[in-house]
């Protein structure tokens, strides 16, 4: 990946008619439009990064040319050109025509400063779309903004192309903006055209003249750092922008201007008269001005401040020292303890072995540190785990919240935890940006990132996955889908990288060096070959569809909502139609809520066939930057629901990893001894990829312990009690009071009271499946203590000081500190980490203190880490996977004419086109039945949805680019494509990108109150996320979109549900018509033949689609020895399992025959003279 920064140039363009139109050289307006193009196109192309807008400016208007709603698109004629370059040019001649003849103004002086302004306003919302960081850094030299994912950085700079007269009036509007610009490090270059006009004097007589130097425009560009340049010949004007704006800010030290006045800023007023009459005022006395006169009159007398007693301030008032977002007036706290002066010593462990030196630290692929601890089987009991637990109501478990953490001594060396906190202490007295900034030279890692994901998150899973060998991206077998949760894990990374493991393809990963190359994949194979729950149908695919992307992963999230959401439009790795957020009754993510909870595994339950995830991955953490050392305690509610939430949505055998920070207290202790029980194996690790001087490291939990076959699943919330009233849903619109309950193990009393939206959710919350074996018993225990800190938080919001009261341990520390292996286990790894730590936090430190300091090792340390964790070193670009240039597929590229810069698609070939293929059934066919009972595969179609002109939808293609609903196109004759929401507004498939399908539009009815739903069936399909399926037989075509179905549909959701129609070979057909319910129906007034979906959806059916997919020699049979499906060659009379793949029949081959379900013509057969039919060949008699 690149550490390029973002370079936005922002180009002001002087459209004035009446400058252009005076003018007398053949240097016109379209002249400096395209020099202005043509420097634009050079910015561009000097980085992927690089960006431009465009501003007009005349007397009248100001206005935005690029990026622009109404952008031109490219055309065939602009066939070899770059499409970005050749579309923003287009765009810019274009709207540039429309500004200046919509310009009446004879006037020759325009207002920049609104120009300048709208600039600014541009480059603060591109870094709001970046998302920045609040911070703003110390060096007033830096020119960019730093950002909170992956450290990106963006810069700016305005270019104004000026052939204009100054204005006086707008001295002080510039000035404004130019100060905006100032504190924004934004330069002002100008460029300043003296075109020479043709005027009339005051005799009559015409003159020649031009424009002079702009005073206003010096000051800007010398107060901003910028260049000001008033070139000599107007006909060189690309020349002079290609060599003096061009370069970079670095390289503007050594130019040498070609304008020897321009080295020198003269401020020199336009208007004589207004510069005589400021020379005389600095000349004159300042007490003889009237505003001086008048305070002599009040009283004021010279050197004494004002009010009775002259107490006024006499100093001129300081400059703002405000730095970022923070209150006027706030200031940075700094802890009172003194550690050592930070002007010439710093402070030092006396330990040597805590202090960092250069050569002390290695810095390795594999320099992850892993400590593991597993109990022992037999150990593993209910009636031990009721021994080890303490009731959380009782005085055992409830202390004073814990306030600092220097006497925290039982699972950790108190010099060592002392040690710890005196480094963070002194890193206190450091400004955040020169941390920051120092984060970046000392850690040898830093350079990883983000990569090709959205944030470093991603490839922190991406870093434990291959420490694990493949642990988590290979739980489930590599054909089938492997459902993972992600919790407090906005926006997404740890998602998108286990969609992007899962659902691409090998990827080659080319690292160089002065020696070797070297060619690396990322599929998932190569990461866990000898694991025994791999498939052992996979052995048997071949090589080519092995390295075919496959959609085998779908997830679930839940999280707070707002600025800690998840992100799906940024997954560009990895499909985001296979992953949906989750919020919960209460519409916020909590998961400290017990209602959330449990709603969110109702959630999974339906969505993964109550079989529950096979890895649920945690990151949750929060803003304590006012208490470093407290972490750990504000967190360990967290520690404790994202456990919880792991064992109630795990299944058996699953994998659960979260993020942890520092591990001294009881509580966080007693929370990894319990997870021991449930698990085979706990791991904690602290990944290169987790910055080393910080507390953040990973608890790792192999093998969840099941007496089930499927998820645990949760107890339905108590609600409305005094003490828990904040788990009430915000828009409940009414409640009753349900039958007293006791809470899980505890004495008290506990009301529900359920609102009556929830009484239908409740139902699929269910209830705990098995509540008295070992998982049961924690979960209940879990969601106990939950609820008592929830009771907490509120109870202590009334109290003060020492009366507050806090859940201090969960399990009786004698229990734990006999468990000699377990406190080898926790004492090695929290000293362990905290010699570590110390190490890296004294690095930081010296970092810090002395700039000159830099890790050289962190190119080097980068290509290595990739190449182990087989990721590719392409840059990140916002396009979907399956679409980037370097993977896109033949099909994509070729048949449909997609890409990066999408513009438009290809027509379809003629063979591609179903309808050539389609034909109607017959009287014909009614003859050789028993040709095509052996030979055709039956689909069940819906009744067809309704077009925006309220006809019938047709069969149709449908191909999505990936960027949204938007962006999904359809079309049925091959020709016109046009947007699916405008052809049929409610139909809103979530398809992921670079899949085309051919399908039909129908409507779909939920069982439990009949509304309609638009839904998409899939008759045939070209390709899926990437893959080409055209030669695939049709049964392979059709189970890979019923596997893209199972993924992208989910429970409850408002987009509409793709699917494959049932199923069915001919022969089955009259025992599925009959068995058929009279279902009520919204669009029939009568009760009609309804087909009912596995998710409680049904659809009426409207006609069979009869598919011809292998050559006529062939027949299909079912063995009464096996059952299985086999084939036999009616020619050869010989029978097999495998149908050769050149007898299967490809997409352009298919043959499809249409049989209405009903007709009012008579000569035409229906579904019912098929059936009448069928039903005297199996009774002739």
């Amino acid at each position: 990946m690149s550490s390029e920064v973002r370079s936005l140039l922002l180009l002001i363009l002087d459209m004035t008619p009446a400058s252009w139109g005076f003018c007398t050289s053949d240097f016109g307006l379209p002249n400096c439009i395209e020099a202005a193009l043509g420097f634009a196109n050079s910015h561009l192309m000097l980085s992927s990064f690089n960006e431009v807008a465009v501003i007009g400016v005349t007397p009248s208007q100001i206005k935005f040319i690029y990026p622009s709603h109404s952008e031109t698109l490219v055309g065939a004629s602009n066939d070899g050109q770059n499409d970005a370059l050749s579309c923003m040019n287009n765009t810019v001649r274009q709207l540039s025509l429309d500004l200046v003849t919509s310009c009446s103004s004879t006037s020759t002086q325009i207002v920049l400063a609104g120009a300048i302004i709208k600039g600014l306003c541009y480059y603060l919302r591109r870094c709001r779309e970046l998302q920045p960081s609040t911070r703003h850094l110390d060096d007033p030299s830096e020119t960019t903004m730093e950002f909170s994912e992956g450290n990106d950085k963006i810069s700016a700079r305005i270019l104004i192309i000026k052939a204009s007269d100054d204005s006086t009036s707008q001295y002080l509007s510039l000035m404004n903006s130019v100060f905006t610009a100032q504190k924004l490090h934004v330069p002002i270059d100008t460029c300043v055209l003296p075109l020479p006009r043709q005027l009339d004097n005051l005799n009559g007589r015409r003159s020649i003249s031009s424009p002079g130097h702009s005073s206003l425009l010096q000051q800007a560009a010398d107060l901003t750092g910028g260049i000001y340049l008033q070139i000599p010949r107007v006909s060189g004007l690309l020349q002079y922008l290609l060599s003096v704006f061009l370069p970079s800010s670095k390289m503007r030290t050594s130019l040498i201007l070609p304008d020897s006045r321009s080295s020198g800023l003269s401020f020199g007023m336009s208007d004589e008269r207004l510069a005589r009459k400021v020379e005389k005022h600095k000349l004159s006395d300042p007490f003889d001005d009237v505003a001086w006169k008048i305070m002599r009159k009040m009283g004021y007398e010279h050197g004494q401040g004002l009010g009775v007693n002259a107490h006024g301030v006499v100093e001129p008032v300081a400059l703002s020292k405000q730095k970022g977002r923070s209150g006027l007036g706030s200031a940075r706290k700094v802890s009172p303890k003194r550690i050592e002066s930070l002007t010439d010593d710093l402070y030092q462990s006396s330990n040597p072995e805590l202090v960092w030196h250069e050569g002390c630290d290695d810095a390795m692929a594999d320099g992850d540190r892993i400590w593991s601890w597993s109990m022992e089987i037999e150990h593993c009991t209910v009636a031990k785990l009721e021994s080890l637990i303490i009731n959380p109501d009782g005085p055992e478990a409830l202390g004073p919240p814990i306030e600092r953490l220097d006497n925290e001594d039982k699972f950790c060396s108190v010099d060592l935890v002392q040690e710890v906190l005196n480094y963070k202490n002194q890193l206190d007295h450091f400004s955040k940006a020169n941390v920051t900034k120092s984060h970046e030279r000392s850690n040898p890692y830093e350079m990883i990132k983000r990569g090709i994901f959205m944030n470093r998150a991603a490839m922190k899973m991406a870093n434990i996955d291959s420490v694990f060998n493949g642990m988590f991206t290979t739980a489930a077998p590599k054909n089938d889908i492997l459902y993972f949760a992600d919790v407090c894990a906005g926006p997404g990374g740890f998602s998108e990288y286990t969609l992007w493991r899962r659902c691409n393809s090998p990827y080659p990963v080319p690292y160089s060096s002065s020696d070797s190359k070297h060619i690396s994949y990322s599929n998932n194979d190569k990461m866990l070959d000898d694991k025994s729950n791999i498939s052992s149908t996979n052995q048997n695919s071949s090589a080519a569809s092995e390295k075919q992307p496959l959609l085998a992963a779908k997830g679930f999230g839940l999280t707070l909502i707002g600025e800690c959401d998840f992100r799906e439009n940024d997954f560009c790795a990895g499909p985001k139609e296979a992953f949906m957020a989750h919020y919960g009754p209460a519409h916020d993510g909590d998961i400290t809520k017990w209602c959330n909870l449990a709603s969110f595994a109702s959630f999974i339950s339906r969505g993964t066939n109550k079989t529950g995830v096979h890895i649920l991955m945690a990151d949750g953490g929060f803003d304590v930057s006012s208490q470093y050392n407290l972490q750990e305690v504000m967190s360990k509610q967290l520690y404790l629901c994202q456990c919880l939430c792991a064992l109630i949505n795990l299944r058996p055998g699953g994998h659960f990893v979260t993020k942890l920070f520092d591990t001294f207290t009881e509580f966080s202790v007693g929370l990894i001894y319990i997870m021991g029980y449930l698990f085979e194996e706990i791991f904690i690790i602290k990944p290169v990829t987790s910055r080393p001087a910080n507390s953040e490291r990973f608890l790792i939990c192999k093998g969840l312990r099941s007496p089930l076959k499927t998820m645990a699943g949760c107890l339905p919330h108590p609600k409305s009690t005094p003490t828990t009233n904040h788990l009430e849903v915000s828009d409940q619109k009414s409640s009753f009071r349900q039958k007293t309950r006791k809470f899980p193990n505890q004495q008290q009393q506990m009301m529900n009271d359920v609102g009556d939206h929830d009484l239908e959710a409740s139902k699929n919350f269910g209830v705990l499946t098995e509540s008295s074996s070992l998982l049961g018993l924690v979960i209940t225990y879990f969601l106990r203590i939950n609820e008592k800190l929830n009771q907490l938080q509120i109870t202590n919001q009334t109290l003060t000081g020492s009366s507050k009261i806090d859940i201090l341990k969960i399990c009786h520390s004698e229990a734990i500190t006999c468990d000699e292996r377990f406190m080898q286990f926790i004492q090695g790894m929290n000293e362990d980490f905290a010699e570590h730590q110390c190490v890296a936090l004294s690095k930081l430190i010296a970092f810090s203190h002395d700039h000159n300091l830099v890790e050289d090792r962190q190119v080097e340390v980068y290509k290595a880490c990739l190449e182990k964790w087989k990721i590719p070193t392409a840059e990140r670009r916002f396009v979907p996977w399956p679409l980037l240039s370097i993977n896109r597929s033949a099909v994509i590229h070729g048949l449909l004419g997609d890409s990066e810069n999408f513009t438009s698609l290809n027509m379809l070939p003629s063979d591609y086109r179903p309808n050539i293929r389609l034909s109607s059934f017959t009287n014909a066919h009614l003859s050789n039945l028993d040709i095509l009972c052996s030979s055709r595969i039956v689909l069940v179609c819906g009744k067809p949805s309704m077009t925006l002109t309220s006809e019938p939808a047709q069969s149709m293609f449908i191909y999505s680019h990936g960027c949204g609903v938007m962006d999904i196109f359809c079309t049925t004759d091959g020709d016109q494509w046009n947007k699916l929401d405008q052809v049929i507004p409610r139909l809103k498939p979530r398809l992921p990108p670079g899949t085309l399908i051919w399908g039909q539009p129908f409507c779909e009815y939920a069982a439990k109150n009949g509304l309609r739903k638009h839904g998409l069936f899939i008759y045939d399909v070209v390709c899926i996320y990437g893959r080409d399926c055209r030669k695939l037989a049709y049964r392979k075509r059709m189970e890979l979109a019923q596997q893209m179905t199972n993924v992208i549909n989910f429970p409850d959701m408002t987009s509409s549900n793709v699917r494959v129609p049932p199923f069915l070979r001919l022969t089955e057909l009259v025992d599925y018509v009959k068995k058929l319910p009279l279902l009520p129906c919204k669009d029939s007034h009568t009760p009609v033949q309804m087909h009912r979906l596995p998710d409680d959806f049904t659809f009426q059916p409207h006609s069979l689609l009869l598919v011809q997919h292998m050559t006529d020699n062939w027949m299909e049979e079912i063995s009464r020895s096996t059952g299985k499906l086999y084939y036999f060659n009616r020619l050869k009379s010989e029978s097999t399992f495998d149908l050769p793949e050149s007898e299967h029949l490809s997409f352009t081959e298919t043959q499809y025959i249409k049989l209405p379900w009903t007709t009012d013509q008579k000569c035409c057969p229906s579904v019912n003279t098929l059936v009448q039919h069928l039903e005297g060949k199996r009774n002739p008699c």
